[in-house]
């Protein structure tokens, strides 16, 4: 059987250079939310081009390029949130950055040219996606299907042209949040999303999500919210329907379908949102450092004692898209349970050695333990932050499945290896010595970047044989690491203006930079052309640039544990082998600021806190820290004790910054609304 590709447009458009056209907030995050979920191989497992806010050129371009060179087996889905307006004679437009409202023909996109492209295309299977008012008048020609469920079972995987559209001809497509509290996205668009993310889509329980099974349970949805808007679906055949979309996602230990099944809530909790919804928000009683209650020092900086879970539902009503860097180092064993979480086995075999037994309970009881906390945690950090995450060998696959589930594979930064130890030590059952362990970094929003590290220059790379006045220079490859499916914009021809000759980049590849900015570096001299076409042109790059700029940070960290680290309290009590101060503290430096809150939600020793004080004492920041540690045998024996003697080394102005409140839990809080996570 022919090899099924999926590709993928994805397009974003809310911000306008006509001021006749309103901004809109969702389109950017309907466009990230679903790449983020076609592009991960447990749910859609397309190949994605995502654009974000582009020109008329530039759309119109990937379009094009969507349809073209696919086989008969391709499927090709095209996503669109943005405004929708229709002309004079009722075609729909769909607008992008630099539509001019009364000027529609020349420079949005009609649905004509859309049609055109899908005619002309080979790809089987061709899935239109609309969200924007109006949407439904792009059916205009195409056969419509009432919303009525098709038998599941009439076809395989289907062939043909779909178009589900937010609403009819004549209707407007509204933002979610005015129908159905917080969310970010477009109405139709979230319960799109909400149909993959929680598998409630897949009707049939197959593990597979046809268009058909998707459509009906947004329409179905969107009937619910009450929204005066009707989505609609068009096909050229009734067969389209049975196109699969997608995967139902799952985490968890056992395989079914080669893809981890996803943890199941019972007491009829239908989703986590609706679990962490049952959490209670407690308030939070001060202490002092014998535990007695006492006044609120005002102190910016906070110590935690009690459940993680708590402490998280309760610091989101204050601290909800504030915390800009986070910094956890769990349990690497199931110490932890949440106890209203457990593992739905579908298809699992019922009898098992004991050992195996014992070891998918131990897997499945730490996935219910991290998976709420990492989706509290999501709602608390800013859109500019980031979270790192410590783990060794024995969860680092459960974990990567679930950071990818909360926070998307599109934001996942860096699996760092941390190099703890130097030289070998006692070997594991295999006869290996395990000197590392791993550090999952993920941003919130995929616009994030590190703050780098200073560079070591090779100064003796750069010279100067043309006497070009900006100075010595070394050449660098122009082609880029994108390939030519998921980034078509960065394939075109740049030709030397002194020949004449013209070039592309290699087959299936991409140039390093935009048109637009290719244009820039040719007009400025900065390309090396080659002799010939056989070759590929280069650029120049000036030491003037690069010296004293910060480089890219190393995925390996080389920070030892010292050779013996043990804190003990009073009655005997020990914590042995926490993190180094150092590894915290090289973490918080790539944090592109020096003013923040640091979340630590299993604080242990208090090193994160220790961080935040040394660094601010380093580099004259205002970093602020917010550390939860559950066990009262570690938090004030160990954490605040440990936490007042650094306090007590510094000077007057770095106390007063430094000093911190502990807090521990009082009585439920009343709550207006639920808050809502996803």
């Amino acid at each position: 059987m022919q090899k099924q590709n999926k590709y993928a447009l994805i397009i974003g458009n809310g911000v306008y250079e006509d001021p006749l056209l309103t901004k809109l907030d969702a389109p950017k995050v309907d466009a990230e939310r679903l790449a983020s979920l076609l592009v991960s191989p447990e749910v859609g497992n397309f190949h994605v081009n995502m654009l974000n806010d582009s020109s008329f050129a530039e759309i119109r371009l990937a379009i094009a390029n969507l349809f073209e060179d696919k086989e008969k087996n391709d499927l090709v889905l095209l996503y669109f949130s943005g405004h929708g307006l229709k002309d004079e004679w009722g075609e729909l437009h769909l607008t992008v950055k630099n539509t001019l409202k009364n000027r529609l023909a020349a420079t949005a996109i009609e649905s004509g040219f859309i049609k055109s492209e899908m005619r002309n295309s080979r790809a089987g299977r061709q899935v239109i996606i609309l969200d924007c008012c109006f949407s439904g008048a792009f059916g205009t020609g195409i056969k419509g299907v009432d919303t009525s469920v098709i038998n599941n079972d009439t076809f395989q995987q289907g062939y043909g042209k779909v178009i589900l559209t937010a609403s009819n001809s004549t209707q407007y497509a509204f933002e979610g949040d005015k129908f159905i509290g917080k969310t970010d996205s477009s109405l139709f668009t979230h319960f799109l999303l909400e149909g993959l993310e929680n598998g409630q889509a897949d009707k049939n329980n197959d593990g597979i999500i046809t268009v058909d099974e998707w459509y009906d349970y947004a329409f179905e949805q969107v009937e619910i919210s009450g929204a005066t808007q009707r989505p609609q679906k068009f096909i050229d055949r009734q067969e389209g329907m049975q196109i699969e979309i997608a995967y139902r996602r799952f985490v968890g230990s056992y395989l079914t379908k080669d893809l981890l099944p996803a943890p199941r809530l019972k007491k009829n909790i239908k989703s986590i949102a609706d679990f962490i919804a049952n959490v209670p928000t407690l308030s939070l009683i001060p202490r002092n450092v014998e535990g007695k209650p006492t006044k609120n020092n005002g102190a910016l900086n906070s110590v935690i004692q009690g459940d993680n879970l708590l402490a998280l539902k309760s610091l989101l009503s204050s601290y909800a898209g504030k915390i800009k860097c986070v910094y956890i180092d769990p349990p690497y064993d199931s110490s932890l349970l949440s106890k209203d979480l457990v593992i739905d086995l579908p298809g699992a075999k019922k009898k098992k050695s004991k050992e195996i037994k014992k070891n998918d309970e131990e897997q499945d009881s730490w996935v219910e333990m991290i998976y709420p906390r990492l989706v509290l945690i999501r709602e608390l950090i800013s859109d500019d932050g980031a979270i790192f995450v410590s783990i060794d060998d024995h969860q680092f696959h459960n974990l990567k499945t679930i950071m990818d589930y909360v926070f998307s594979p599109l934001n996942w930064m860096c699996t760092f290896v941390w190099k703890k130890r130097k030289g070998a030590t006692a070997g594991n059952r295999s006869g290996v010595s395990i000197e590392h362990e791993y550090i999952l970094s993920y941003s919130r929003a995929n616009d994030f970047h590190f703050k780098g590290i200073e560079r070591e220059t090779d100064t003796a790379r750069y010279m100067n044989p043309d006497n070009d006045p900006r100075g010595p220079w070394t050449s660098i490859n122009l082609v880029g690491l994108a390939d030519a499916v998921s980034r078509p914009n960065l394939v075109y021809e740049i030709t030397d203006p002194q020949t004449g000759i013209s070039y592309r980049p290699p087959t299936s590849r991409g140039w390093r930079y935009s048109k637009e900015k290719m244009e820039v570096l040719v007009n400025e001299d900065q390309i090396l052309w080659p002799k010939s076409s056989d070759s590929q042109p280069r650029q120049k790059r000036y030491l003037a640039d690069i010296q004293g700029k910060l480089g890219p940070i190393s995925s390996v960290i080389d920070i030892p544990l010292p050779l013996r680290t043990r804190f003990e309290t009073d009655d005997g009590y020990s914590f042995e082998f926490p993190k180094p101060v150092e590894l915290i503290e090289y973490l918080l430096k790539q944090i592109p600021s020096d003013d923040y809150f640091v979340l630590d939600a299993f604080a242990g020793s208090g090193t994160t806190g220790q961080a935040v004080i040394d660094l601010n004492k380093e580099d004259g920041g205002k970093r602020k820290f917010i550390l939860i540690e559950e066990n009262p045998k570690i938090c004030r024996p160990i954490l605040v004790k440990r936490l007042n003697k650094v306090i007590a080394g510094l000077d007057t102005q770095m106390k007063e910054l430094s000093k911190f409140q502990l807090y521990t839990f009082g009585k439920p809080k009343r709550e207006k609304s639920s808050h809502k996570a996803d």
